[in-house]
């Protein structure tokens, strides 16, 4: 699939809040919606605040957050199954957590569901989830499938994918460096800024489908055109790849990524050079290509025979000449 290249929102204050304590979490924590030390001034106030009072985040009887404590796996299992709901009551065998646990239900779904792993049983509530065990948890969790090139130089093959997606979707970029730092440990204070975005991302896809491209296309507008469905990347993959048969050797293909309306403007002059269709046809047909995510056919003004995708995996047009 061809890559997309998309601009990373550095966001370095949120990588960088110094972590001054570890304690051990109250299990029955007091629900509330805004806590003594996230004040309004707080970076991250708005994320705290808004999952908290969905009853995700509970803080601790005594009214704080702790947002510089770092993150255990269980607490995070257990934010996950609040904020995504998985089905199913599956019984686990770990050999570090009874089933008597107040979080042994949440580690198990968890589990189950692919959102964590368990090798030989040890689920290790009690360690810290990392920046990489988050971005696999956050991309199976919220079922975001669609990456792009992230730009970062320390992300292993384990992570490389999760990390892409979470970059596509803007849950997280990564360090002025341009390092991720999967190994490192997450404060609650940036969990919490990680569920949300997560969350919103997926709130705004059942509104108005899924924003799959900061591209700008036809009618639709930037960050608009809407998730067509039933369509994967593979779905995608797998069709793209039967119409390079299309194309002989010495045929006519071409992608074009677009990054703006000045983009999209040079796409429609270049098609319509080729097909001898005006702009405003060719645009119909890429906005149609657009919304359903399969290829389109059409004749071009010049009477030959045409397929357009508009390959939503990688933001890019594609147009070549049909020889059949």
């Amino acid at each position: 699939m061809y890559k997309h290249s998309m601009k990373l929102f550095l966001a370095s204050t949120a990588f960088a809040m110094v972590v001054t304590s570890v304690s051990t979490p109250i299990q029955a924590e007091a629900a509330t919606k805004t806590f003594k030390d996230v004040s309004n001034e707080n970076a991250y106030y708005k994320e705290i605040s808004e999952i908290a009072s969905k009853g995700i985040i509970r803080g601790y009887e005594d009214g704080t957050f702790k947002p510089n404590e770092l993150i255990t796996r269980n607490h995070a299992a257990a934010l996950l199954v609040r904020s995504f709901k998985p089905e199913g009551n599956p019984k686990q065998q770990f050999t570090d957590v009874s089933s008597k646990n107040a979080y042994y239900e949440d580690l198990a779904l968890a589990v189950a569901n692919g959102w964590l792993e368990a090798p030989n049983g040890k689920v290790r509530p009690n360690d810290t989830i990392t920046r990489g065990e988050m971005a696999i948890a956050l991309t199976r969790a919220a079922k975001l499938t669609s990456g792009t090139d992230h730009g970062l130089k320390d992300v292993s093959a384990k992570y490389e994918h999760a990390v892409k997606i979470l970059a596509k979707s803007n849950i997280t970029t990564g360090y002025e460096d341009k390092t991720f730092r999967e190994n490192q440990g997450l404060t609650r204070a940036h969990y919490a800024v990680f569920m949300y975005r997560s969350m919103n991302y997926k709130e705004e896809e059942k509104d108005i489908g899924t924003l799959y491209t900061n591209s700008y296309i036809g009618k639709y507008g930037p960050t608009k055109v809407p998730t067509p469905v039933g369509v994967t990347f593979e779905i995608q993959s797998s069709e793209y790849n039967e119409l390079k048969s299309l194309i002989p050797k010495g045929g006519y293909s071409s992608k074009l990524t677009i990054d703006d309306a000045k983009g999209y403007e040079s796409i429609l002059n270049k098609y319509q050079s080729i097909t001898g269709s005006t702009k405003e046809e060719l645009s119909t047909k890429i906005d149609e290509t657009a919304k359903i995510g399969r290829t389109v056919y059409f004749v071009g003004g010049n009477g030959k025979k045409y397929f357009v995708i508009f390959q939503f995996t990688g933001g890019s047009v594609i147009l070549g000449e049909d020889h059949r």
